[in-house]
């Protein structure tokens, strides 16, 4: 289930383009705390019904756009941007002339935006809905929830991802999508680039706003930064 879209749109008198969307359906007042088999499913579904087939090639010149649009933000940023740099590195190598497949993404899949009626569930805030590579959604799920909800450092979250109770989840994904045969360190290697660029974009708006520093954001981008070291050290041994 997903919200209604209310407004979107530039308001009156101000440059901000602004997105209203209805709240969630009375009855959907849980917020689920944790990842579980509902939402593989659906993720899974919605990457299944919207996929399409590109080179890996295509994936990391996108990345590399957003690290050039970027470029600004190297004098506050730089220990960042120079890992997701050598992640692009990395990766142009690992997926040169492979097949990937990229889905529709919710681009904010995180505890927050998520609501329960029983066994339904309502998805909030889908302005970043994009087309990405699998498991997207569900990585950014355990990323912001294991950081912000469990308070795990970067080598617990990777530990996390390869126990049981994630593996079987991002397991019963890739068997729906077709998408096992996919090297899963590099997916979460992809994903974990795509993350801090956003959250470099974001500090530097604050930034240029005068803004307060994003402290849960940090907290992020510093175990996602920690993590891709660690999945680009695997990219292969899937």
């Amino acid at each position: 289930k997903t919200p209604g879209h209310v407004f979107f749109g530039t308001i009156d008198g101000g440059g901000d383009t602004v997105l209203v969307q209805t709240p969630p359906p009375a009855g959907f007042s849980e917020v689920a705390r944790v990842l579980d088999e509902r939402h593989a499913s659906a993720l899974s579904e919605l990457f299944e019904k919207t996929n399409i087939a590109v080179k890996g090639s295509q994936v990391i010149a996108r990345a590399e756009a957003s690290l050039k649009r970027l470029s600004g933000a190297r004098g506050t940023q730089r220990q960042l941007i120079e890992a997701v740099e050598g992640g692009i590195k990395r990766l142009r190598a690992a997926l040169d002339g492979k097949d990937l497949r990229l889905g529709l993404s919710h681009g904010d899949f995180t505890p927050w935006n998520v609501y329960l009626k029983g066994q339904e569930f309502f998805v909030f805030d889908w302005e970043l809905a994009a087309m990405r590579v699998p498991l997207w959604d569900i990585y950014n799920f355990i990323l912001h929830s294991e950081t912000l909800i469990s308070g795990r450092d970067a080598k617990g979250i990777f530990a996390e991802l390869k126990a049981e109770r994630y593996s079987k989840l991002t397991g019963l994904y890739e068997e729906r999508t077709g998408t096992g045969a996919n090297d899963t360190f590099a997916l979460l290697s992809l994903y974990l680039v795509e993350v801090l660029l956003h959250y470099i974009d974001i500090a530097a708006r604050h930034k240029e706003a005068g803004l307060k520093r994003d402290t849960e954001g940090e907290k992020v981008t510093r175990n996602a930064s920690m993590l891709l070291g660690l999945a680009l050290d695997h990219i292969g041994n899937a």
